[in-house]
């Protein structure tokens, strides 16, 4: 969007710097509607989904990605509520709806995190050093206890987005401070978001995308024969 940017203005010409808070403030609007459409793929793929098996999970799921549409949707009305061009929100009804939409929308993900992308929390046997986790683990259970802490902390991390803190020369008052931190904090959790999904359909075949629990190992027939035939 900054490069878009950059040619509207014609920074290109006289070599000016591009402000997303200043010289390109429709670039805000702009991200939570390229925000849409991730969500909106993932809907209409779980609503086809419960359409060619009629498993009633696939609605559940369609509707956390429904409540992550709602929220994009708020805030971009809500943008156009701030008092300073680059700085947060105003707080008024359209706040505090956009908080209880988003609020909403992270607990559903939270929940849906644990419980079904990472099976944990389903496993209740005493005695056990991995029990609310899952019966099979490939990591420590201290790294699981981590990942629910931080997938909770990050994922309520916006929180932090929504008050102002500091004077107005503070850095975290700033919408390209903000949008800059929550990339980079998104990215973390996703990589460890990531790599505990696929350790649960390794271990779990939670999607059925293997007809058998266990792939064989491969079997060298040319040797085994000719051991057939030495003895």
């Amino acid at each position: 969007m900054i490069v878009a940017c950059y040619y509207k203005d014609k920074a290109f010409i006289d070599g000016h710097t591009v402000s997303l808070a200043d010289e390109c403030v429709t670039a805000n609007s702009f991200y939570f509607v390229i925000g849409f459409l991730p969500y909106w793929f993932r809907f209409a793929q779980c609503l086809n989904k419960y359409h060619g098996t009629e498993q009633k999970v696939h609605l559940v799921n369609a509707g956390k990605y429904f409540s992550c549409l709602v929220s994009p949707t708020v805030q971009i009305f809500l943008l156009t509520s701030v008092e300073d061009e680059g700085s947060k929100y105003t707080v008024n009804w359209l706040f505090w709806l956009y908080f209880a939409c988003h609020f909403v929308q992270t607990t559903y993900c939270f929940i849906w995190d644990i419980i079904m992308d990472w099976g944990l929390m389903r496993w209740n046997e005493k005695g056990k050093k991995n029990r609310f986790l899952r019966e099979k683990i490939n990591y420590s259970p201290s790294f699981y206890w981590w990942a629910i802490f931080s997938d909770f902390v990050l994922r309520y991390l916006y929180i932090v987005f929504l008050w102002h803190f500091g004077s107005k020369e503070n850095f975290l008052r700033k919408i390209d401070a903000m949008f800059a931190l929550s990339i980079f904090s998104e990215a973390f959790r996703r990589a460890q978001w990531a790599l505990l999904r696929v350790e649960n359909e390794q271990n779990n075949n939670l999607e059925a995308y293997r007809t058998i629990p266990i792939i064989p190992p491969i079997i060298n027939s040319a040797k085994d024969g000719n051991n057939v035939q030495a003895n």
